[in-house]
């Protein structure tokens, strides 16, 4: 059995002894760029939305990138490194607990998606993550190289059959 590191320990007891409801701790499968599964629940990334799956993002020459796989793939690296500890206070309509996420390593997985381009601060819902949305757009990484339609306004035009 291998040994957690101490960081991820102590994430993991401040986690559950903060004013958090709900606590999960495990390894994880990524489902797209901003939800994946421990065991049998199912965990949505707080205050952050990546793009769609099918959702494809523009490129500074005019081409395209498939942004919504590329930000599952990221999501799936930082899973890998090792359980993941999580720290949510409330589940949304489909049952999925919303929750900020450190990976192994004691790295917030919302932040760091956010920070590479690959999901936009969800500000309607908490701010936390602005000053990375800021650092990727200045840098120009991700979905900040052109303007992108967000994943909420992606949604709303390709709705669900």
């Amino acid at each position: 059995m291998r040994l957690l590191p101490a960081a991820f320990v102590a994430a993991a007891l401040v986690a559950s002894s903060a004013s958090a409801a709900e606590f999960i701790a495990g390894v994880g499968v990524a489902a797209d760029g901003d939800s994946f599964r421990i065991g049998e629940q199912i965990v949505r990334l707080y205050a952050i939305d990546a793009p769609e799956l099918a959702q494809v993002c523009p490129t500074p020459g005019g081409r395209t990138w498939r942004c919504g796989e590329e930000a599952r793939q990221r999501l799936k690296e930082l899973l890998a490194l090792g359980p993941v500890a999580c720290a949510g206070e409330e589940f949304d309509q489909f049952g999925r607990l919303i929750a900020e996420c450190d990976d192994y390593n004691g790295n917030s997985i919302n932040a760091t998606l956010v920070l590479e381009g690959l999901a936009w601060a969800f500000t309607r819902y908490d701010d936390l993550f602005e000053p990375e949305e800021k650092a990727a757009r200045a840098e120009g990484v991700g979905i900040w190289q052109v303007p992108t339609l967000p994943a909420w306004e992606w949604r709303v035009e390709n709705p669900r059959r």
